[in-house]
């Protein structure tokens, strides 16, 4: 999926805005290059990463690029 500049952008800040614990912005770049619509995508994308995101933040990370995938 595709996005403007501009929409990565306000991305971005939504992502921020949820104020998950330990999500850097290395790890807000990638989630925004891949756009994991599901969970799983999410949980394997993040494996290369040394951090823990439990199921209530993915469910946010995920519903948050979700709308963003729809515009």
């Amino acid at each position: 999926v595709k996005i403007k500049a501009s929409e990565a952008r306000d991305l971005r800040k939504k992502l921020e805005g949820l104020e998950i614990p330990r999500l850097k912005e290395e790890h807000i770049i990638k989630i925004i290059d891949l756009m994991p619509v599901t969970e799983d995508m999410l949980k394997a994308m993040m494996q290369g990463y040394i951090i823990t995101i439990n199921k209530d933040n993915m469910k946010k990370i995920v519903d948050t690029v979700k709308d963003f995938e729809k515009k």
